[in-house]
């Protein structure tokens, strides 16, 4: 049964300047930075301060701002900052992101290609543009944009993410391993690679490494239904650890009770866990019966002189 990841993709974006010997530019065509978790509201103010900032106060307020998600915000800080800069492609990068915020597309797609125009090399804009094809159904598109943006800038870990996660769907597991193995390499926390490698080893057959790569995802993201679902059914099929089967299934079922747990669970839990309970005291009954047996049974006959 194919597993489709890439539902609940989050938008998690990075903003970081270029640097340059002179220091950050708006100009250059490179990128450095890494996934942030969401900020809260205080890191974008919904004032107008930011009409007295210079270019790279702007450029991290707007960063702040996507993460923050108040993307009002984000379409008057990067207006004002393709106005006082407008070689730069911050501006028109930041007006795409606001744009797909609220899935206008052809304004989203028209300010990438402006980004593009002026910084052609710029990783960040082909997967910003790699993500509007993909949200447009333009898969082919995406994939090909992904692929030029990662090789234009290994450092963007969304879009190995991303590009790991399709190459998943598309069952090519050799290069989705390698894809989840580059975002580890750079953040060995980042639950949805985490999830991702425990995927492939589990259509690998690799059940034991499947179970160690859900165990971290679980515990970094104690929210992933699909981890705790993998974890449990390991145990029960190839594991023939039928009590702690049953365990992992009685504590997934506590957390959905709880909503302590996202994502879709293909299973009647409630069946699974009766049929469990049952087969765990047949098991126990059975071993009662044979420790029984073994106990009437002389372990040695004497032997007379």
């Amino acid at each position: 049964m194919k597993i489709l990841i890439l539902v609940g993709f989050a938008l998690t974006l990075i903003s970081c300047a270029s640097v340059s010997k002179k220091g950050p530019s708006p100009y250059s065509a490179s990128w450095n930075g890494e996934a942030v978790t969401p900020a809260d509201s205080k890191a974008c103010p919904a004032d107008q301060g930011y009409t007295k900032m210079k270019w790279k106060d702007l450029v991290t307020l707007a960063g702040q701002c996507v993460r923050a998600k108040n993307f009002f915000q984000v379409e008057r800080v990067a207006s004002h900052l393709a106005r006082i800069e407008p070689e730069s492609h911050w501006g028109s990068y930041f007006l795409a992101l606001a744009a797909e915020s609220r899935k206008d597309y052809p304004r989203a797609f028209w300010m990438i290609e402006l980004g593009l125009k002026k910084a052609p090399q710029d990783g960040i804009l082909l997967f910003e543009r790699a993500r509007l094809n993909w949200e447009t159904d333009h898969k082919g598109l995406a994939v090909n944009d992904l692929k030029e943006a990662v090789k234009r800038n290994p450092s963007i870990t969304e879009a190995h993410l991303l590009l790991g996660q399709i190459q998943f769907t598309e069952d090519d597991l050799s290069r989705a391993q390698s894809s989840f193995a580059q975002v580890l390499s750079k953040d060995p926390k980042r639950a949805e690679a985490l999830l991702g490698m425990g995927e492939v080893a589990f259509r690998q057959k690799n059940y034991d490494e499947a179970y160690e790569y859900h165990k971290k995802a679980a515990q970094v993201n104690p929210r992933s239904a699909l981890s705790f679902l993998r974890m449990a059914q390991i145990q029960e099929i190839h594991m023939k650890d039928l009590a702690g089967s049953l365990a992992s299934y009685k504590d997934l079922q506590r957390r959905v009770s709880l909503n302590r747990v996202d994502g879709d669970i293909p299973v009647d839990l409630n069946d699974k866990i009766q049929n469990l309970t049952l087969m765990v005291k047949q098991q126990t009954a059975q071993k009662r019966e044979s420790e029984k047996v073994s106990k009437r049974e002389p372990s040695s006959k004497k032997v007379s002189k």
